[in-house]
């Protein structure tokens, strides 16, 4: 894995990418308003990752809001 300091501008840190996959490029990571599909019923922004179908917020902790992929909603 890089360090913090060897990312390029079409990186995210490590601390805000994927949960599940680790996924940090920009162009995989789609951010999300509220109300905004798969998941409309999540009240914050959120991401989705393009490369494993995983909905997470990481403006609280990375908390996994679910996968697209599967159609699965965490509770």
């Amino acid at each position: 894995m890089k360090c913090f300091d060897e990312y390029d501008d079409e990186h995210v840190e490590e601390a805000v990418g994927c949960p599940i996959c680790q996924e940090t490029r920009f162009a995989y990571l789609d951010w999300r308003d509220p109300g905004e599909l798969p998941f409309p019923h999540y009240p914050h922004e959120y991401v989705l990752c393009g490369t494993c179908g995983t909905a997470y917020d990481p403006s609280r902790n990375n908390v996994v809001i679910g996968n697209a992929a599967l159609g699965l909603e965490s509770r």
